[in-house]
């Protein structure tokens, strides 16, 4: 998706609506996504029971269809990580707080190799989620020409966990540069076809 895409207005406005209408995806984030299963009910209802948001909590990555994904169209590893890295200037990311009202804030990601990406966050809502369940949610799609809606997005939804732990953090910071004090680094812990 070009960066001209995120300044037109009725594409912020449309990602708006999708977005603040969704729940959590029907994933859990330690577990291993499978698109042969198409029940998403009672993945949501196993998804809810374990996560540490309850079922009022916003997710930038549930599709507008339950049922629906292209898993053709996900990329995943180095493929995720270029794309992040060099086409996508912009991604919505998702938040709640402990009680489970959501947040999104659009921001622009920094991969650190294949699963880690870092955000600048100010003293924002959204920081502070992350901060208190550790957990943020993100989509990344790419636009192409092509004939049919569906082969037209390229990309992911992801499930970021929080990295705290102070040596993993020394070793990723080490030989970045100037790293922003307000930087955030997140592990990608699942990723989920786009829908």
């Amino acid at each position: 998706m070009s960066y001209s895409s995120f300044s037109n207005p009725l594409v912020l406005l449309a990602a708006a609506v999708l977005i603040s209408g969704a729940t959590f995806t029907a994933c859990s984030p330690t577990e291993d996504y499978d698109p042969s299963h198409t029940d998403t009910r009672e993945q949501e209802a196993d998804y809810q029971q374990e996560s540490r948001l309850d079922s009022r909590a916003a997710d930038a990555v549930a599709a507008a269809s339950r049922v629906h994904y292209f898993e053709a169209n996900t990329m995943y590893g180095q493929q995720l990580a270029e794309a992040l890295r060099d086409s996508i200037q912009a991604i919505p990311v998702a938040t709640a707080d402990p009680q489970g009202v959501p947040t999104i804030s659009m921001m622009t990601p920094v991969m650190i190799g294949q699963d880690v990406v870092m955000l600048a966050i100010a003293e924002t809502q959204t920081r502070q989620n992350i901060l208190d369940t550790g957990l943020a949610t993100a989509a990344a799609y790419l636009y192409q020409p092509a004939e049919t809606p569906s082969q037209q997005y390229r990309g992911a939804r992801v499930v970021l966990g929080l990295i705290d732990d102070e040596q993993e953090l020394q070793s990723l910071t080490d030989g970045l540069g100037d790293v922003p004090e307000n930087a955030l680094f997140l592990r990608i812990l699942r990723i989920i076809p786009l829908g």
